[in-house]
């Protein structure tokens, strides 16, 4: 099924879109299910709640209630995360942690080994992308590719320096 469904939820809700991937998702399913008017025999009809939520947001043209409850919903979500002092922010560095704990822990070397193949491929590829003879039909398979392994450099960067190295750089010099 394509992701359409998820674009759509984002846009109108953003919040509950985000915690459909987390330990929240439930509250953000039973919260759009809700919100979409969708009914426990439709529920009953899917394999689970998100494939009624996907069939609605992918085969239906969204009522004008429908886009008012989903912003409504949007807002009891936020609320419902700050009533609980429940950050997002927090989840995401504690499961980035955890992640590191069982790397001490294990000592594995399948992360670092990752982390040192994926800087060689994405500068490589850059590399070749710049010197190289670069067929046209090639080029734009090698420019997704490119993409790709920035966004995953990116993470593997945050995942060992922590999303805010840069802030703490910027900090170091304005300091010194």
């Amino acid at each position: 099924m394509s992701n359409k469904w998820i674009e759509v939820l984002g846009k109108l809700a953003p919040t509950a879109a985000t915690l459909l991937g987390g330990p929240f998702a439930g509250l953000a399913v039973g919260t759009v299910v809700s919100a979409l008017g969708i009914s426990d025999n439709d529920v009953a009809k899917h394999a689970s709640p998100i494939e009624a939520v996907q069939e609605i947001l992918t085969t239906q043209q969204l009522t004008g209630e429908q886009i008012l409850a989903l912003k409504k919903a949007e807002i009891d979500v936020k609320q419902h995360l700050a009533d609980n002092n429940i950050k997002l922010a927090d989840i995401s560095a504690a499961d980035r942690n955890s992640a590191r704990q069982r790397e001490m822990a294990l000592k594995d070397d399948t992360p670092k080994i990752l982390a040192y193949l994926l800087t060689f491929g994405f500068f490589g590829t850059l590399t070749f992308l710049m010197l190289g003879d670069i067929p046209k039909d090639s080029k734009d398979v090698l420019l997704i590719m490119v993409g790709s392994l920035g966004a995953a450099w990116t993470g593997m960067i945050a995942y060992y320096y922590g999303s805010s190295i840069g802030s703490k750089m910027k900090t170091h010099l304005l300091g010194g």
